[in-house]
């Protein structure tokens, strides 16, 4: 599979990427690390597609590399 194909699969068809935008709901989430003790942020990491239902019992991981950049892709098994 080329990975044009994989991106726009999953941009336009598992992501509602294009609804979130309209929303102003894309790329507004973000990951944060911090120590338990002083608060403090050790890591930051934008989502930017990231619905409640994509997490579940039933995970799957993958990475791909697109045009250069790794891409981390996970999903809810349950949902497929």
């Amino acid at each position: 599979m080329k990975p044009r194909t994989l991106f726009l699969w999953y941009k336009d068809v598992i992501s509602n990427y294009h609804g979130d935008k309209q929303s102003g709901q894309f790329a507004g989430k973000k990951v944060v690390e911090a120590d338990e003790e002083t608060g403090e942020v050790l890591k930051e990491q934008v989502v930017h597609i990231s619905h409640p239902h994509h997490v579940g019992e039933s995970m799957c991981i993958d990475e791909k590399m697109i045009n250069g950049k790794y891409c981390t892709i996970l999903s809810n098994h349950q949902i497929m």
